[in-house]
């Protein structure tokens, strides 16, 4: 059986992409009638859904965006094809349109709808879209001059030319050059990173002995607050910095368990938090940690927390990601089925 995206992509007459493509998962991209489109099945916040993005050309728009907005969420066609009378309120809350472009997305709980009923929702957008915009053509939407080839451009399918590409790779270039080049302070950025941590760590510790549970998102905010901190101490961000980002977020969490022991043992054994008791619990803390209580768990948690910081803490410039589309065109003059 073909996959869903492999199917739409026959019935539109576009093409498929993969993970470097539209929505970052396998999906069918391409033009119709001038008209750029990327239809995927994916999730958005751990729903399910169809997300569908139309383009047409900049400024091109001839009715007001409520009334686009309103023509989709009562089309009888879309709505038919999506068998409801009614787009949901999901649905309506995910419609967009935008300067260049409509967002629609289809939410669906069980069974995914079939690729046909997707075409069908795409040729009524279509036909929305095309009565109150321009198509982007095949002109080039950076210089407006030549002839383009589409691309995905980080995840945008667009029209651009082979002079625009090379300039705008220049462009990136330049920009990544001049971010590298800007001063750096690691010692103050370790620093930093230490003194959250520890703030971190104590309230990881404080948290899990009031409530006595712990939460995965707990080691994210410990990993994003001393990225924060790394980073805005350094002045920008570095493989260093995100390399004492990993360690210290593991630290935190380690930390704050440590906390959580000593404090549970003082309940327990009704003494004193000392030093004493700090040093009773750190000769016995790996044997409580991973045998007597759930310290694999926060190990766990901990690098997970780590490993989502270290690679979504990057600088911010970087090389846009240029995929071609290989399109199959249908004339702009012949009308939509």
């Amino acid at each position: 059986m073909e996959k869903n995206h492999v199917a739409l992509a026959k019935l539109l007459a576009i093409e498929t992409m993969g993970k470097d493509g539209p929505f970052g998962v396998a999906s069918a991209a391409g033009s119709i009638q001038g008209f750029p489109v990327a239809i995927a099945w994916t999730k958005s916040n751990r729903a399910s859904i169809v997300g569908i993005r139309l383009r047409f050309r900049r400024a091109t728009l001839s009715s007001p965006p409520d009334s686009v907005r309103n023509a989709i969420e009562s089309n009888p066609k879309l709505l038919a094809a999506m068998g409801r009378k009614k787009l949901s309120s999901n649905d309506r809350k995910a419609l967009a349109v935008l300067p260049d472009g409509i967002a629609f997305t289809w939410h669906y709980a069980f069974r995914a709808p079939r690729p046909e009923k997707v075409a069908d929702v795409v040729r009524a957008l279509l036909e929305i879209v095309a009565s109150v915009a321009k198509p982007v053509g095949t002109v080039c939407e950076k210089c407006d001059k030549q002839t383009g080839d589409p691309y995905a451009i980080d995840g945008t399918v667009t029209f651009i030319c082979a002079g625009c590409r090379e300039q705008a790779g220049e462009e990136d270039r330049v920009k990544i050059a001049a971010y590298e080049a800007l001063p750096s302070r690691p010692v103050a950025g370790v620093l930093a990173g230490i003194v959250v941590a520890a703030v971190m760590a104590l309230a990881w510790g404080l948290i899990a002995y009031g409530i006595n549970r712990i939460f995965l998102w707990g080691a994210f905010l410990i990993g994003g607050g001393i990225a924060w901190a790394v980073n805005r101490a350094s002045g920008k961000v570095t493989v260093l910095g995100r390399g004492v980002t990993v360690v210290l977020t593991i630290a935190a969490v380690m930390a704050g368990d440590f906390l959580f022991i000593v404090l549970s043992a003082a309940k327990e054994l009704n003494r004193q938090v000392d030093f004493s008791l700090f040093a009773d619990v750190a000769r016995a803390f790996l044997d409580i940690e991973f045998t007597q209580s759930s310290g694999w768990l926060s190990l766990v948690f901990a690098l997970i927390g780590a490993v989502y910081i270290f690679y979504t803490n990057r600088p911010p410039v970087a090389r846009r990601r240029m995929v071609p589309v290989r399109p199959v065109f249908t004339p702009a003059y012949e009308p939509i089925e």
